[in-house]
């Protein structure tokens, strides 16, 4: 087993005495310019020339530096350029919160400066703590390799700070034959754990280089790189895992909105998918406007919500099949602000979606309700809805009169714009009638 901590680097040491010979031989050239002026100049004249050579040497030490890694270069130039490539590597991938990206880096860059033949970055699987291959670069897989939370070789990577090498006498107490075999299949040569102070991250398994083996150096060279990488991964791998809970969350939600659309189109058959299809238009309305992405999604479930309160209205009423009772009608009113007091106990990501429900039959002149609100006093969610709802009704069949033409919805919202409906949400929607895509829109609900 490889000690990461207690390796000595004979390249380290090596390299070191080159600089303490140059070093060295400064040191003797300054010495020896102060006696050659000893013996030409009296005491006070040889003070000022010592300092004189002394602030020469100290101002030359940035081309010492230079001059070191002039000999770096030349002396380690594979060593060196490996180092360098690395190096960058770290830099460039810092802050990176990409996984897949870092990832796919990672393997290529260790790959391509230590000349392995195969690179397999190994990430946990599940909250139980398993490992398997994330990420591979080289010779394909030939098995397919993967770690449970309680395997030896799990337990081993979690706690020693150890790079395992295949060929370690040490190996048939910390790994099972099962993973030796793949390790031999695969031609790993080396088991290296990433690690931050808190916890194991992942495992790279480093198979044989093109030729040779690794040396001390380049396991120390792997090392460095792996501990800059370590943090980085961790971050991107937690990022991932939010995302991915995220994307899972937001599955359950669509769910539940559309469990509560279809309920609602089932006590309202005429306007059975109504709901989809003004969510459709609202959105096309709000990315018109140029609202950002964020907003059109609260948008589309503030749509996808808003006849929620029908709920409350009784089925007779929803379900008949001619025009209703103005007595009927004031019935119907009153499910704009049942769906507020449905949605208003909900802590929704977007908080104005009760509001805009509340008020999506609000008009600019106050004759809308439930509140008879006005102009400033309705809120923009709302304002986009309305336009959304009226043309998507317009444009529907009814029991008691057929769809009205394109022409009709577009005289009508013109007619009405700056009085009902506001001006901008209407000049984004008749933007949308006249390049087509309203139509498509409510065909796509």
């Amino acid at each position: 087993m490889i000690s990461r901590r207690n390796k000595t680097s004979s390249y380290h040491l090596s390299r070191g005495l080159w600089h303490a010979l140059i070093r060295m031989f400064i040191f003797g050239v300054a010495v020896s310019l102060v006696a050659f002026l000893g013996k030409l100049l009296s005491p006070v004249p040889l003070i000022f020339a010592i300092l004189a050579v002394f602030t020469v040497a100290a101002a030359f030490q940035p081309a010492l530096s230079r001059l070191q890694s002039k000999v770096d270069r030349e002396f380690f130039r594979a060593r060196y350029d490996t180092f360098c490539d690395l190096r960058r590597f770290a830099r460039e991938t810092e802050g990176v919160t990409d996984l897949k990206q870092l990832s796919s880096s990672l393997v290529t860059t260790i790959a391509h400066a230590m000349q392995s033949r195969s690179i397999y970055l190994m990430l946990p699987s599940s909250p139980a703590g398993g490992l398997e291959i994330y990420a591979h670069y080289g010779e394909n897989s030939r098995a397919r390799f993967s770690l449970s939370a309680t395997s030896r070789l799990m337990l081993a990577m979690k706690y020693w700070d150890n790079i395992i090498s295949s060929n370690d006498k040490d190996i048939p107490n910390i790994m099972g034959d099962a993973d030796q075999n793949t390790l031999a299949t695969n031609k790993i040569e080396l088991l290296m754990p990433i690690r931050t102070e808190q916890q194991l991250v992942g495992l790279l398994l480093i198979g044989n280089r093109l030729s040779g083996k690794y040396s001390s150096q380049d396991v120390e060279l792997l090392c460095r790189v792996v501990s800059q990488v370590a943090p980085g991964i961790e971050r991107a791998y937690t990022y991932e895992s939010l995302q991915t809970k995220n994307l899972a969350s937001k599955k359950v939600a669509d769910g539940v909105l559309h469990a509560m659309s279809l309920a609602i189109e089932m006590r309202d058959p005429y306007t059975a998918a109504h709901q989809r299809r003004v969510a459709n238009l609202a959105c096309g309305i709000a990315r018109e406007m140029g609202l950002s992405g964020w907003d059109i999604e609260g948008i589309r479930v503030m749509a996808l919500l808003h006849d929620v309160g029908k709920i409350s209205v009784p089925a007779e009423i929803l379900s008949k099949s001619g025009q209703i009772s103005p007595q009927e009608f004031e019935v119907v009113k009153t499910h704009a602000r049942a769906g507020y007091e449905i949605l208003n106990g909900i802590d929704f990501p977007w908080p104005a979606i009760p509001q805009a429900v509340l008020q999506h039959h609000e008009k600019l002149n106050g004759s809308g309700y439930p509140d008879g609100l006005s102009g400033k006093d309705i809120i923009l969610e709302a304002k986009i809805l309305a336009v959304a709802d009226v043309v998507e009704a317009m444009s529907s069949h009814r029991p008691y009169r057929p769809a009205l033409s394109l022409d009709s919805v577009i005289e009508e919202i013109s007619l009405k714009k700056g009085t009902l409906y506001d001006s901008e949400v209407v000049d984004a929607c008749l933007r949308l009638l006249q390049r087509n895509k309203v139509e498509k829109l409510l065909i796509s609900g």
